[in-house]
């Protein structure tokens, strides 16, 4: 396990803590993403330390179409808002995060033997999750109730409904 580390990263996708702790410090539900990130962050702050076991590791994947893609990035961009209230991101600094990004999967790419076969793949992703992360770091105001349902429900976004596997729309078990 490496030394503490400075920021406030904390990843709930495979994060261990004593029972005390997690007591003491809960995921904010209000957030609309980022709990873990907002914990980190109250961890710190009180005087706590996070450290990182990169031979820890986890798959943690999300079966998602590009909208909910790029709803789940605006979604954690908003909650980043409420998180570090300074943080912004620009259509310009999006752009070169986009840029930047695409280059380093291409070499990671390249380097795995993957060659550039994912390359669109790479692309359609690195472009909804900058575009969400930057519509939601523009966001100023609370949501509605209604905007809350479109990001929240099913109700409010039943086009992406289409591509979710049974399973994930009611049925106990997937229809294969």
């Amino acid at each position: 396990m490496e030394a503490s580390q400075g920021a406030a990263f904390c990843n709930n996708a495979n994060a261990a803590l004593r029972r005390s702790v997690w007591n003491r410090f809960k995921f904010d539900e209000q957030l609309t993403g980022l709990e873990d990130i907002a914990m980190g962050k109250k961890l710190t702050e009180a005087g706590f330390r996070i450290a990182y076991a990169p031979e820890a590791s986890v798959i943690h994947l999300h079966h998602e179409s590009w909208a909910q893609v790029r709803r789940r990035y605006e979604r954690e961009a908003i909650a980043l808002r409420h998180i570090n209230p300074g943080l912004h991101l620009s259509l310009v600094e999006a752009g070169a995060c986009f840029a930047s990004a695409c280059f380093l999967d291409f070499c990671a790419a390249i380097r795995n033997g993957i060659g550039v076969s994912r390359a669109p793949e790479i692309v359609l992703y690195r472009l909804h999750q900058f575009a969400g992360s930057w519509r939601g770091s523009r966001a100023h105001r609370e949501m509605g109730s209604r905007e809350k349902m479109t990001y929240f429900s099913r109700l409010g976004n039943d086009q992406d409904s289409l591509h979710m596997p049974a399973y994930d729309q009611g049925d106990r078990h997937p229809q294969g």
